[in-house]
C-alpha cells in the first residue's frame, strides 16, 4: 500500500489544457487521467483508508496492468520529471513561498486566536479556552493545513496545557466502546476483501440481472450499495470500477464493429473514381461514429457516477458503514448516559430508520441517472427498450460477466468461512436487542454487552479459523504424505496494511472536544445563545441544518463536519426542549449525501481519477441529488423514523435535568 502523498508544495504543471486539474482536499491527492496513479486517504474504512488505484484498474484487487510501470520505474521517472521541471521551468519565488502556506497558517492562526484565552472573565475563562481549541481544529480540518488525523491529536496537547481537562482524561477518550465496534466490523470487512468475497457477490448479481444497460446499471447500483454497507466505501468503488471498465470496453467494441460492418461493403454509387468512399458516405460514417461515441459516453458517465453515488448512499444504511455514523452513535450514547438514560440507537434500530431511507435514495439516484444520461422516459425506465439497447452488445457484455465469474472458480473453503462469519456477525448485531426484553443481550447483566461484543468476537475468530480444510477431515491420514501448513483466515499483515488507523484518531479527537465542551460549560453557553431560534419552526431549523451540512461536506471531510456539529446540535436541541436525536440523527446522515465534487468523498475521487467523468458532470448530476435527498431525509424522519424513535417527544430525563438546571441558576 502506498503512503498518502502530501498536498503541500507540489508542482502541478500540465502540458495539455484538456486534462482536468488535480483535486486536493480532505487529505486526498487525485491525479489527473493522464497520470499513472491516484492515492487516496479517505475518512472511513472507508474514509481514512489508503487506496492506490491507477486510471483503469485497482491494484488492491489483485489486478495487474501492464501499462502501468513498476514502482521503481515510476519513482525513477518521477524524479527525472521533477528534475526537468526544476531545471527548465521551476517555480517562481511567489509560487515557492506560497507552497509553504500551511506552515504560515499553522504558526500564525494559534497566535491570532490567542486572545480567546484571556478576553473572557473568570466565569467564562474555561469556555473561552475550549472554544480556542475547537476553532483551531475546525480551521485546520477545513483547510487541511495538517492531516486530519494529526489535527485530531491537538486536544491531547492543548486541553491539558490550557487547564480545560487532565491529560489522562483526554487520552482515555481516544479509544472506547465505539472504537471497538468499528475495529471488529472492519476486520470482518477486510477479510471479505482479502478473500475476494465482495467480487464474487458483485459478479454473481450482475450476471443474474443481465446486461441490458438499464438493468445492468440497476445491478451495479444495488451491488455497490449493499457492499458499501459492510466494507470500505473506497474499496467498494475501486473494485466495482475494475468490473465496469471491462463491461464498458465491450459495449465500445461492439458499437465500433457495428459501424465497420455497416459500411464494409459500400455501394458503387457511393464510391469515388478511385474506388474510395465518396464524401457523402464518409460524412455518414463520421455522423454514425459520433452518435455511437455520444451514446457510449453517456452510458460510461451514468455507470461511473452510479458506482460513486451508490457507495456514498450505502454508507448510511448500516451503523458501521461510514465514519459520521459512528461519530453520531458515540455522541448520542454519551449524551443519554450523562442524563441517566440509555440511547435507543444501536445496530438493529439504525437499520429500521436508515436502511429504507438508503434504499429509496439509491433507487431515486438510479432513476435520475437513466433519465439524465440514458435518455429514458416513461415506461422505458422499467423495460429493455431505448436507443442504447444493442442486442449484440448486450450479448457480449453478458458473456464477459459469465466468463469473469467462471474465472473465479468454485467457492473456496476460506470464502465460505468468511461469509459465515460475516452473516453471523450481522445476525448477532441485529438480535442483541430486539425490544420488549427480547434478544441475546438479555442473557447478561444490563449494560454489560454492546454491539462491540459480537464484532470483536467475529474478528478474533478470523484469526482462529483455518483458511483451508485440514487434510485429516478430507481423506484417510497418510503418514508418508507431505502436507501444507494450516494458516488462519487472517494474518496481522492484512490488518496492518488495510486497517484505517488514522480514523480512530479522527474519532478520538471528536470525542475529546465533545467532552471538553461539556466539562468546560461551552456546550451550555452555546445552547443559551441558540435560544433565539425558539420561535422558529423546528422542521424549518432541521431543513436549514441538513442543507448546510450537505453543501459543507462537499469541500470538507464528512467525519470532521459530523464531529463539529454533534455537540452544537445536541445543546441546541436541549435549549429548545427538542429531542436531541431530532437534530443530530438527520444531520449525521446528511454528511454522506455528497454528490457534486470529486473532493467530497473518496468514491467520488476514484471515479474522477479514471477520466470518464468531468467535474462539471458531477456538479450537474449531483446538485439535483443534493437538493432532493434532504426532503427525502425529512420525510423519513417524519414517518417511520418518528414512529420508532419518537423524535416529536423529548425524553423525560432531558426535561427533568433541564428544569433542575434552570431552577438552580
Amino acid at each position: 500500500m502506498d503512503s498518502p502523498t502530501s498536498s503541500h508544495g507540489q508542482n502541478m504543471n500540465h502540458s495539455s489544457s484538456e486534462k482536468e486539474e488535480p483535486v486536493m482536499n480532505n487529505g486526498w491527492t487525485v491525479s489527473t487521467p493522464g497520470n499513472f496513479e491516484m492515492i487516496l486517504t479517505s475518512d472511513y474504512p472507508g474514509e481514512d483508508n489508503e487506496v492506490s488505484a491507477d486510471t483503469s484498474d485497482c491494484e488492491a484487487n489483485g489486478e495487474d496492468n501492464d501499462r502501468i510501470p513498476s514502482k521503481a520505474q515510476s519513482s525513477t521517472e518521477t524524479v527525472e520529471v521533477e528534475e526537468e521541471n526544476t531545471t527548465h521551468e521551476g517555480l517562481t519565488l511567489a509560487q515557492h513561498l506560497f507552497s509553504s502556506w500551511y506552515i504560515v497558517l499553522t504558526i500564525l492562526l494559534p497566535i491570532i486566536l490567542l486572545p480567546l484565552n484571556f478576553c473572557f472573565s473568570e466565569k467564562y475563562k474555561s469556555q473561552g479556552r475550549c472554544a480556542y481549541v475547537i476553532i483551531l481544529m475546525a480551521v485546520f480540518w477545513t483547510t487541511e493545513a495538517l492531516p486530519l488525523s494529526v489535527t485530531s491529536l491537538l486536544p491531547v496537547v492543548l486541553l491539558p496545557a490550557l487547564g480545560v481537562m487532565r491529560a489522562r482524561d483526554v487520552s482515555a477518550l481516544y479509544f472506547n466502546d465505539t472504537s471497538m465496534l468499528f475495529v471488529g466490523g472492519l476486520v470482518v470487512a477486510i477479510a471479505v476483501e482479502v478473500w475476494d468475497v465482495h467480487r464474487r457477490i458483485a459478479l454473481l448479481v450482475l450476471k443474474v440481472v443481465g446486461a441490458e444497460p438499464k438493468r445492468l446499471l440497476l445491478g451495479i447500483v444495488l451491488v455497490t450499495w449493499f457492499l458499501s454497507m459492510w466494507i470500505s466505501n473506497t474499496a467498494t468503488a475501486a473494485m466495482m470500477m475494475t468490473i465496469v471498465s471491462a463491461l464498458l470496453s465491450q459495449f465500445k467494441q461492439v458499437g465500433d464493429q457495428a459501424i465497420q460492418v455497416k459500411y464494409s461493403a459500400p455501394s458503387n454509387d457511393s464510391e469515388g473514381v478511385d474506388g474510395h468512399l465518396g464524401e457523402d458516405e464518409s460524412s455518414k460514417i463520421k455522423a454514425d461514429q459520433a452518435e455511437a461515441d455520444a451514446k457510449h459516453e453517456r452510458l460510461t458517465k451514468a455507470i461511473s457516477l452510479a458506482v460513486a453515488y451508490s457507495a456514498n448512499i450505502g454508507g448510511i444504511a448500516s451503523l458501521t458503514g461510514t465514519g459520521p455514523n459512528l461519530v453520531f452513535f458515540a455522541a448520542a450514547n454519551e449524551l443519554f448516559r450523562e442524563y441517566g438514560m440509555t440511547s435507543p440507537v444501536n445496530f438493529a434500530t439504525w437499520l429500521v430508520y436508515c436502511l429504507p431511507l438508503a434504499f429509496i435514495a439509491v433507487l431515486l439516484m438510479w432513476g435520475w441517472l437513466i433519465f439524465y444520461y440514458l435518455r429514458c422516459r416513461g415506461c422505458c425506465v422499467l423495460c429493455g427498450c431505448g436507443d442504447v439497447s444493442d442486442p449484440e452488445a448486450i450479448k457480449r457484455v453478458q458473456s464477459t460477466l459469465s466468463q469473469e465469474y467462471v474465472n473465479l472458480g468454485p467457492v473456496t473453503y476460506a470464502q465460505g468461512s468468511v461469509l459465515c462469519c460475516f452473516v453471523a456477525l450481522v445476525v448477532g448485531w441485529i438480535t442483541r436487542n430486539l425490544g420488549g426484553g427480547a434478544g441475546w443481550g438479555e442473557w447478561f447483566p444490563n449494560g454489560f454487552v454492546s454491539d462491540s461484543t459480537p464484532s470483536t468476537l467475529a474478528a478474533i475468530m478470523l484469526f482462529v479459523l483455518p483458511s483451508s480444510l485440514p487434510e485429516v477431515f478430507k481423506r484417510r491420514v497418510n503418514t508418508h504424505a507431505s502436507y501444507s501448513r494450516i494458516e488462519p483466515l487472517m494474518s496481522w499483515k492484512h490488518i496492518h496494511e488495510k486497517m484505517p488507523w488514522s480514523l480512530y484518531l479522527l474519532l478520538g479527537g471528536g470525542f475529546a472536544i465533545a467532552a471538553a465542551s461539556q466539562e468546560s460549560g461551552l456546550s451550555a453557553w452555546v445552547g443559551e445563545r441558540l435560544l433565539v431560534l425558539q420561535n422558529l419552526n423546528h422542521w424549518a431549523i432541521l431543513l436549514i441544518i441538513c442543507y448546510i451540512t450537505i453543501f459543507a461536506t462537499e469541500i470538507t471531510s464528512n467525519t470532521a463536519i459530523a464531529t463539529l456539529l454533534m455537540p452544537i446540535l445536541s445543546q441546541m436541541a436541549l435549549s429548545l426542549r427538542v429531542n436531541p436525536l431530532f437534530f443530530m440523527y438527520p444531520a449525521a446522515i446528511a454528511t454522506s449525501f455528497a454528490f457534486m465534487l470529486p473532493v467530497a468523498t473518496p468514491p467520488n475521487a476514484i471515479i474522477f481519477s479514471h477520466g470518464t467523468v468531468k467535474v462539471i458532470d458531477m456538479v450537474k448530476t449531483g446538485i439535483f441529488l443534493n437538493l432532493v435527498c434532504v426532503p427525502l431525509l425529512l420525510f423519513a424522519t417524519a414517518t417511520w423514523g418518528n414512529a420508532f424513535f419518537h423524535f416529536d417527544s423529548n425524553p423525560s430525563g432531558f426535561l427533568k435535568n433541564i428544569s433542575e438546571s434552570v431552577y438552580d441558576s
